[in-house]
């Protein structure tokens, strides 16, 4: 963990369990239930393994992935850094699916009886991956 007010005040929330939601296929964020101190220094860069708060949400957020794009103003701060096993927050990712269901559309009279037809309906969405995670200090 990185020494500064920002991290003593995000220290003072744990231990905690947030829901990360994926972001741009490069972080996983979790909304925090309070803002935290804007007392660390800030930065628009990051590197995989960040571990960092992002003010305006109030959120904390781990980066997984480089993609190159500077981080927007005003800017994250930095708290901490994941030393392993970042790679297994990328497996959760944003995914296409298909949800297919019968349903009959069309029921008409034709040559004195009744003919249905059924058509499939097909919705496209996009899921969010979530991953729980469970954050605590040494000694809490």
């Amino acid at each position: 963990m990185i020494d500064s007010e920002t991290t003593r005040d995000f220290i003072s929330l744990l231990p905690l369990t947030l829901t990360m939601n994926d972001l741009f296929g490069r972080e996983k964020f979790g909304h925090l239930p309070r803002a935290i101190s804007e007392g660390g220094k800030r930065t628009r860069t990051y590197e995989v393994g960040d571990v960092i708060y992002w003010s305006p949400g109030p959120d904390v957020a781990i980066f997984y992935r480089h993609d190159g794009q500077p981080i927007p103003s005003p800017g994250i701060i930095v708290i901490g850094k994941m030393d392993s096993g970042v790679e297994a927050l990328a497996c959760a990712r944003l995914r296409k699916i298909d949800d297919r269901a019968h349903q009959v559309t069309n029921q008409r009279t034709q040559a004195g009886g009744h003919v249905t037809t059924t058509q499939p309906m097909i919705r496209s969405r996009t899921l969010i991956d979530t991953v729980p995670i469970m954050l605590s200090a040494k000694g809490k």
